[in-house]
């Protein structure tokens, strides 16, 4: 398996930040199954971003360990805004980092709501930079590759043109409802 593993790690293509992913993530799955056999990549059908599973492994659990820490600090931030005590909305988490908040901070600061996902999502890319660390054509390695190609599906899933047709069609709905009399005033 160590071997299948290192030379199915070297022949995947390099991901990139801001690039098109170069598989979906179900071609990367396929690819896995292919070169490790069946059940050795059975477990990563279920690497995740989000918060919904307990945890299988030492990076998933680090993995959430920081992405509770930064939906904790987009807590405060939010009832911060709102005068109110973000403690009902907090979440455990042992990280504690002053650094961290303050990109998280700045990442918030974009001017669409889009550049600010985008840009939370790029230090999601660079945290999978920092736990990279120390691992070479491992597990963890194919873990890494795999939450990375997931962060650049869920990149290029956004995409502007449905919105702008969705704000078009509300922009002309409401144009349209503007143009026609007033019941209330027709009738009195």
């Amino acid at each position: 398996m160590i071997g299948d593993l290192f030379y199915f790690l070297s022949s995947l293509p390099l991901l990139r930040w801001g690039e098109k992913p170069p598989m979906t993530y179900a071609d990367f799955l396929a690819k896995c199954r292919e070169a490790l056999g069946d059940g050795k990549a059975d477990w990563l059908a279920k690497v995740s971003l989000t918060l919904d599973n307990a945890p299988t492994t030492a990076l998933a659990a680090r993995w959430q360990e920081r992405e509770t820490f930064l939906r904790n600090v987009l807590a405060e931030m939010r009832a911060s805004r709102r005068r109110q005590n973000a403690e009902r909305w907090l979440r455990p988490t042992p990280l504690l980092s002053s650094g961290e908040r303050k990109r998280i901070e700045n990442a918030m600061s974009q001017a669409t709501t889009w550049r600010r996902e985008e840009a939370l999502d790029h230090l999601r890319w660079q945290y999978l930079d920092d736990l990279s660390v120390g691992y070479a054509f491992d597990t963890t390695t194919l873990e890494i590759y795999a939450m990375r190609l997931r962060l650049l599906e869920k990149q290029h899933s956004r995409q502007a043109e449905p919105g702008q047709e969705a704000f078009a069609a509300m922009v002309a709905a409401g144009v349209e409802q503007a143009a026609q009399p007033d019941v209330r005033t027709a009738e009195a």
